[in-house]
């Protein structure tokens, strides 16, 4: 390797924010009913002006990503912007205003080209303190309770939402679904996101509330009511660790390496985010603890893992990979764009420049063409039987891990598809885009990543060669069914000998 690569690669671990969050739904139309007793955002802006803006925001997104027409074309795209204009009104709030934003980013089919309200908003979101105290899953397209405020009595998890302030739980969730953006045409991702994020999507679709008036359907089929106070405090419901599970080694609980007392031979590297320190030295430690253990099945979990740093990915598929491999990434050669809204972190700033000292790899290609260099580690690499766990919160970087471990390796891919897109996705640095009348804020990614993959199912996800869903009743009591029945299906050695 190069002085100039390696010395390229060792800045890059130190700076670049890579490869994070978040399926196109259909383009429809924002619903005006509003929760009874909900407090909406003003705009104070009228229908010509929002329109001027609306359209700016199309155009710069359509000219920065560097492939806008994943799922529509150019056309398409500018016709949907067009048909949302017609909707828009003078006395519309911000919240309306921002459903048919992220309804048109949707349309492109890329999960990490998504948008936020202004800060201004969440300044008042944060003083007001109205957020509601409930977390749900979602199964069989409906809604359920996954966790609530600790004062309720009647409302308990498990229960099915029938309404939120008279909203049916249904519209709920299609209007969700309608704003989540996500690589391609798959559903884990969006209903991963819409669970996580269920709370702030609420107020961003209908303003915050001083009170919910919830119903529910109870196990006995008994419809349940209650009204909960905005802004209470919610435990969330976390997952039991697996009955003699040992922590070896650990990195802020963010990375773990664990051992199965009932079968010796079987690790799990938990990886939450490709976003933690010290990976180097935590790989390091991981695969000679493995190496000297005689460690024969490993289970690397990354569901729920919406990547972080391309270099900690890369790192730990340098001691599961067999050869050497690249990392590619592209980006269109555009002529810059100068606009007083258009803005990108220094870091990010300082990651592009060094992008731009690596030599255009395919000069056919119209794109700047970048190909980052890894070796295998020989020392301490780990050549026995894997097993990746992922579901829709496999995003960006932790899909590429998928992807590369499912086209190099043996490895078994267990669980549910990923919410990241197969073949790649457009990621590595991110403009923001601040629209100046409203202040919503959009994040436009910069390269396309490509993860060379074959037979992949066009603008899908890694597909799970031993599906396994979480069993709503274990997922409710904690217990992580998904895992468990992959440890049991994994041989134990000794019984074997």
């Amino acid at each position: 390797m190069s002085l100039k690569i390696f010395a390229f690669q060792a800045i890059l671990c130190l700076f670049i924010p890579c490869i994070q969050a978040q399926t196109p739904a259909e383009l429809q139309p924002v619903d005006e009913q509003s929760a009874h007793n909900c407090n909406s955002f003003p705009l104070n802006a009228t229908r010509e002006q929002l329109v001027e803006e609306f359209i700016q925001m199309t155009n710069v997104v359509m000219y920065l990503h560097p492939k806008v027409t994943i799922l529509a074309d150019s056309n398409a795209l500018r016709q949907a912007a067009e048909s949302y204009t017609h909707m828009f009104t003078d006395s519309m709030d911000l919240e309306h205003y921002h459903q048919y934003v992220r309804n048109w980013l949707v349309g492109i089919g890329c999960g990490h080209t998504t948008s936020a309200p202004s800060l201004a908003w969440y300044t008042y979101q944060k003083e007001a303190k109205q957020i509601i105290p409930l977390d749900v899953f979602i199964s069989q397209n409906k809604l359920w309770i996954r966790a609530v405020a600790d004062s309720t009595q009647t409302l308990q998890a498990g229960m099915e939402i029938l309404s939120i302030n008279d909203i049916p739980a249904s519209e709920i969730l299609r209007d969700m679904r309608g704003i989540q953006t996500n690589d391609g045409i798959n559903k884990t991702g969006t209903d991963f996101y819409v669970e996580a994020l269920f709370r702030t999507y609420l107020i961003f679709l209908y303003g915050n509330c001083s009170q919910y008036d919830i119903q529910c359907k109870g196990p006995d089929g008994n419809i349940v009511k209650q009204a909960i106070l905005g802004g209470l405090k919610v435990t969330p419901l976390k997952l039991n660790p697996l009955p003699g599970t040992d922590t070896i080694q650990t990195v802020d609980g963010i990375a773990n390496l664990l051992y199965l007392k009932e079968k010796p031979t079987t690790a799990i590297l938990s990886i939450h985010s490709f976003g933690f320190p010290d990976y180097k030295r935590f790989y390091k430690d991981v695969f000679k603890t493995i190496e000297q253990d005689s460690i024969q099945h490993l289970i690397i979990d990354i569901r729920g893992n919406g990547g972080g740093y391309f270099p900690n990915g890369n790192r730990l598929l340098t001691y599961l990979l067999a050869d050497d491999f690249y990392f590619y990434i592209s980006n269109p050669k555009k002529e810059k764009l100068k606009d007083d809204n258009l803005s990108m972190n220094f870091v990010s700033k300082m990651t592009m420049v060094l992008f731009n000292t690596i030599p255009d790899r395919d000069k056919a290609d119209p794109d700047k063409n970048t190909w980052v260099p890894y070796s295998v580690k020989k020392k301490n690499h780990y050549d026995g039987q894997i097993y990746c766990m992922t579901d829709g919160g496999t995003f960006s970087m932790s899909s590429y891990v998928a992807a590369m471990l499912n086209e190099h390796t043996q490895a078994t891919i267990v669980g549910t598809e990923t919410g990241g897109g197969a073949n790649g996705s457009q990621a590595a640095l991110s403009y923001t885009y601040t629209m100046p009348l409203s202040g919503i804020r959009i994040f436009i990614p910069t390269h396309k990543v490509d993860h060379k993959v074959q037979n992949a199912l066009p603008n899908r996800g890694v597909m799970p060669d031993m599906p396994l869903s979480r069993n709503i009743t274990d997922f409710i009591n904690g217990d992580d069914n998904v895992l468990r029945s992959l440890v049991d299906t994994i041989p134990d050695e000794r019984k074997e000998k």
